[in-house]
């Protein structure tokens, strides 16, 4: 199949790491691969990308809405549609999703758009929602990334989506630069390593970090990387951008994400493939990704997560009882080879579905 995926930024994202293991896994399997994003992110998410995938930039393809760019865009995108001629078209996020529907081609009757995170739509742009479900009745094959996004997405009027949990790929060991000396030097203090991986805005929650790690001072050493505000307070260390940050997890104790809402997030899966116990929100997927084991999902109260932090501070067994359970539970879920083999197998389907028509 000649698969082409289309995602708004080309930033280091969760959407953006998807459509990387996604990409990287179907064209180790004999798939001819595309990926087309805008300017905002300068490809920093393509860097590096294995497996011969082809990279089309959409230059007017940017998050704001604006009318003379989201036309041009549109018009770019169909010249894409047509000169590639892809077997699917692959939509990530929803701006992205909106204008790759509209754009018209020859096969837009194969187009998949996955809802990474339908909060992000329904609470943080809810604008939108209207024309995102409009053009989810009757132009794609809807992916919903958890059970809990599945069920608000069919209440809200969307059409019943297919459930294809997010998978990754196992963090590489063995990390040796900047980052990874200052985390091998906390450890060295002998306290418990606490890492978050996210950037520092909305939805992610800074500020409840700053509170737990100062509720624990003397119990463990926290560690946020991924930020981009220059953080001076004392306490917590902070990283900064971090490239291939998933890396830096099988050197930490626990795995701590504190957010107001999430679909399925990519620090959490990593994190358990990395068999590093978590404390994150309980919002989103979150509670039902960890139900399976590998850690706690919690209110957003700095004395309920500074207490389940603890148990996992002062208890190393415990500790290491859940990151085992983290790493089976990656294993059996959510592994991008599992994620690859069922976005393969909804690919074919839709094409069946479509040359019977």
């Amino acid at each position: 199949m000649r698969i082409l995926q289309v995602v708004t930024r080309s930033e280091l994202g969760g959407a953006q790491s998807v459509m990387r293991f996604l990409s990287e896994g179907l064209a180790g399997r004999g798939h001819e691969l595309f990926i087309a994003s805008g300017p905002e992110g300068a490809g920093e998410a393509w860097r590096g990308i294995a497996g011969g995938v082809g990279l089309e930039p959409v230059p007017h393809l940017l998050r704001r809405v604006s009318p003379v760019d989201d036309f041009r865009a549109t018009a770019e995108l169909a010249r894409i549609y047509h000169r590639l001629q892809p077997d699917i078209i692959h939509l990530h996020t929803s701006k992205a999703a909106a204008l790759g529907r509209l754009a018209p081609g020859k096969n837009r009757a194969r187009i998949v758009y996955t809802m990474h995170g339908y909060d992000q739509l329904r609470v943080g742009n809810r604008k939108f929602l209207g024309i995102d479900r409009w053009l989810s009745r009757t132009r794609a094959a809807l992916v919903a990334v958890s059970a809990v996004d599945e069920k608000a997405m069919v209440a809200d009027g969307y059409p019943v989506p297919r459930l294809i949990p997010n998978g990754v790929k196992a963090p590489v060991a063995g990390r040796d630069d900047e980052a990874a000396r200052i985390i091998k030097a906390l450890t060295g203090r002998g306290l418990p390593v606490v890492l978050v991986i996210a950037r520092d805005a909305a939805p992610k929650r800074p500020d409840l970090f700053i509170d737990v790690a100062a509720r624990l001072v003397g119990r463990a050493s926290f560690v946020w990387a991924g930020n981009a505000l220059s953080m001076t307070m004392v306490g917590p260390t902070w990283l900064g951008t971090v490239r291939d940050a998933a890396s830096l997890l099988p050197l930490v104790d626990i795995a701590f994400l504190p957010s107001d809402h999430e679909g399925s997030p990519m620090f959490i899966l990593e994190a358990l493939a990395a068999g590093v116990p978590v404390v994150a929100s309980a919002v989103g997927g979150i509670p039902e990704i960890l139900a399976s084991g590998g850690g706690r999902a919690v209110d957003n109260d700095p004395k309920v997560m500074a207490a389940a932090l603890l148990a996992y501070i002062e208890d190393g067994a415990e500790r290491s009882r859940q990151g085992a359970a983290a790493r089976s539970n990656w294993e059996s879920r959510y592994s991008a080879d599992s994620m690859t083999l069922a976005y393969e197998r909804l690919y074919a389907s839709i094409i069946v579905k479509d040359g019977k028509r």
